[in-house]
């Protein structure tokens, strides 16, 4: 099981400020030991918020780590109600910090997805593939539950970590996938609850 995939990582902390651009906006943030990407936003993560239509209403963001996903979204679609869920305290405690430190407004809440309730229009997620298919089925499922109808999934995977299985399990789920974006091996899919 990856590092940050739980609670309380094992890991000692090392926290960082470091700051990124997208959409012309410098951001700047910190991160720690013990959470996904802490170098800085990952090139999967900035192709998911690149390339994402104008969402409307509210979305959510499973696995929302640090904030780099959500922070990336709300520089772009500054509009939007964004509320983040992640298992690892202390990356919800660095988003909650990002997110007030860069001017955005969004709910972090530090819990397991499958405690989530609520209807949300998009859903949005970098998922922690070396947690294992079993994990991944089990957040992609939770996505599919929390979802209205003909709201979409957007979630980024690598075409060498099963990009293409993922395309066709997603298409079964929720009945309609497509690969909407591609670039250096990242494809981005959106996944609509039909």
């Amino acid at each position: 099981m990856p590092h940050y995939f739980n609670n309380e990582p094992s890991v000692p902390s090392a926290p960082r400020e470091i700051t990124f651009e997208i959409a012309g906006r410098i951001l700047r943030v910190q991160t720690d030991s013990g959470v996904f990407s802490k170098q800085g936003l990952d090139a999967g993560s900035r192709l998911l918020a690149e390339s994402l239509p104008a969402l409307e209403g509210s979305v959510l963001e499973i696995g929302g780590g640090w904030g780099g996903l959500a922070l990336a979204v709300l520089a772009v679609q500054p509009h939007l109600h964004m509320t983040l869920i992640d298992i690892n305290a202390r990356a919800c405690e660095l988003a909650e910090k990002n997110i007030k430190l860069n001017g955005f407004e969004a709910e972090v809440i530090c819990a397991d997805a499958a405690s989530l309730s609520g209807i949300y229009h998009s859903v949005l997620m970098n998922p922690p593939i070396r947690a294992g298919n079993a994990i991944i089925q089990s957040l992609m499922q939770t996505a599919y539950s929390v979802l209205k109808l003909n709201g979409s999934l957007y979630t980024v995977i690598r075409r060498a970590q099963g990009a293409e299985s993922w395309l066709k399990r997603l298409g079964v789920l929720f009945q309609k996938a497509e690969v909407i974006a591609r670039d250096k091996g990242y494809w981005i899919i959106q996944s609509t609850k039909g």
